[in-house]
């Protein structure tokens, strides 16, 4: 088990510290202030992640699904 004492695991240690939030006025859910920066540090250049050119994207998804339907039409012919 865990106790108090103890320190968490080693996954845990990049975890950001949770920030206690400011109660908001609608519905009394909880809001993290992130120094004025919001949702749009999310897209920024410096944002962990993979970067994809969003064309990129629609494109693969685009073949992606073609080929679910090419599939779909060759299991109607192979069913026989």
């Amino acid at each position: 088990g865990v106790t108090p004492d103890s320190t968490p695991p080693a996954c845990f240690a990049k975890m950001p510290k949770s920030r206690g939030g400011k109660k908001s006025s609608k519905g009394g859910a909880t809001t993290n202030q992130n120094n004025g920066l919001g949702i749009t540090s999310m897209y920024t250049d410096d944002a962990a992640g993979l970067k994809i050119d969003p064309n990129a994207v629609l494109v693969l998804s685009l073949l992606f699904v073609a080929f679910v339907i090419i599939l779909h039409i060759q299991g109607k012919f192979r069913k026989g």
